[in-house]
Order: structure tokens, then sequence, then C-alpha cells
């Protein structure tokens, strides 16, 4: 892989990488498909897999409009918005979609219910309610499952 980073008009994570039959040009812009195992002689080998890229309208639509927001919030004009605040944009929608799908199930870790954040265990050893940025992993690892 070379790049890897959020499509300028939708915001969805892509990957860039050059041709195999010529290194001075480019596939299209690829997306993460899933992961697969290869049987490559007699060895199973785990593999990530992807597909050409097409941009979804809602999604160029959810991307401007957050993007737009984002600008306004800075204080900047829409156009000064560049790849590295893109990527910081993008890194914080994942962000945000990941511990809401999180919060969709309890935590066993940490016992917070549907909607309540993941809650710090040392804290909680010590009688004290504080809230993590992020849920725990298991909590992730059973809203995949349960989705």
């Amino acid at each position: 892989m070379t790049s890897i980073g959020p499509h300028s008009d939708c915001g969805k994570d892509i990957v860039w990488v050059r041709r195999a039959d010529d290194n001075d040009r480019w596939m299209p812009p690829l997306e993460f498909a899933g992961q697969a195992i290869v049987i490559q002689d007699d060895e199973a080998i785990f593999v990530s897999t992807y597909r050409r890229h097409e941009c979804d309208p809602d999604d160029i639509k959810s991307w401007l409009e957050l993007k737009r927001n984002q600008a306004a919030a800075k204080g900047i004009d829409f156009d000064e918005i560049d790849q590295r605040e893109e990527r910081i944009i993008a890194r914080e929608r994942d962000r945000d979609e990941l511990v809401n799908h999180a919060m969709s199930v309890p935590c066993s870790a940490c016992k917070a219910t549907v909607g309540e954040m993941c809650m710090s265990l040392p804290w909680l050893k010590k009688g004290q309610k504080r809230y993590n940025k992020n849920p725990h992993p298991i909590r992730i690892e059973d809203a995949a499952r349960a989705s």
C-alpha cells in the first residue's frame, strides 16, 4: 500500500496503490472489502481484500456538510481545509461512529449500560465513576458480534 486516507469527495477511507504492470501508474482508489484466507502452497494466509471505490451520493453530501460545519466551527473558509484537516475530520467521524456503535450494547468490563460511556476501571476500583473517552475493546467486539 502506498497511501491511505479519506477520499476527497466522500471522506471514506481509501487506499492508493501502484499498478503491478506499470509502476508509474496508479490503480483507481480502493476500499476495504473484508478479510479472507488464501491457501498458497498448502499454507493458509490471512489477507485483507479491497475493491474499487465508488462514492455514494449520500456520503458525498454528508462529507461536505461535515467539512462545512468543521470550517465554520474553526472560523476558516471551507476552501482552506487541506488534506491534513480532512484526515482529522475523518478520524473524528470514524471514532464517533465506533463509540456510538459500541454503546449499543452493555460493557462487560465496566458494567456500563446501553447508551452509557465506559468507565475507568482503576477509578471504579476506588469507588468513583470516571468516564473514558473510548469504549473498552471487549465492548467494541461485543457490539460487532451483535450487529
